[in-house]
């Protein structure tokens, strides 16, 4: 499990703000969430809803631009040393996020897989008990046929999967 990060902070310098002419802005990154605050108006996104960011450095301020599927989002008047930073963050968020949903997709798939085993298993042990009990023995034919009945494919490798460990256990 991950330790939640603190809240970190960007906005223009004051005299960025007002060399490039840029509005007041500040973007406030906290875990999986982004929230854009445009002259004094926030908007919370989820970090895994933006498509990229481009980072364009100028003499002394940087241009930042997310793209996201309402709208591209432009920020102007962050010093270059702090726009890297922001980068950092925002790709390191992005990528939590996607583990975050392929885990989250991983114990979707898992637990479907279990049910079929649990099905399967039931069905195989009532089988068992009606040919043991009408022949006292099982058939290569009755092996044969619940072989080629067995269900969940890649089961065992999601029990191999060190990101399921902690659902599993």
């Amino acid at each position: 499990m991950t330790i939640p990060a603190a809240t970190q902070t960007w906005r223009p310098s004051v005299l960025g703000k007002r060399f490039t002419k840029s509005r007041d802005w500040r973007l406030m990154l906290n875990g999986p969430d982004l929230t854009i605050t445009i002259d004094g108006e926030p908007v919370a996104r989820s970090i895994g809803s933006f498509g990229g960011l481009t980072v364009t450095a100028g003499r002394v301020w940087s241009h930042l631009e997310l793209v996201h599927p309402d709208r591209r989002f432009r920020f102007r008047g962050i010093p270059n040393r702090r726009a890297p930073s922001f980068a950092i963050a925002f790709k390191a968020a992005q990528a939590e996020a996607e583990h975050a949903l392929r885990l989250l997709q991983l114990v979707d798939e898992f637990d479907q897989a279990a049910n079929q085993v649990r099905l399967f298993t039931e069905a195989f042990a009532t089988a068992v008990a009606v040919q043991r009990t009408a022949r006292g023995w099982l058939t290569t034919e009755f092996a044969a046929y619940w072989a080629a009945r067995k269900a969940a494919d890649g089961f065992g490798q999601l029990l191999d999967d060190p990101d399921l460990q902690p659902h599993i256990a």
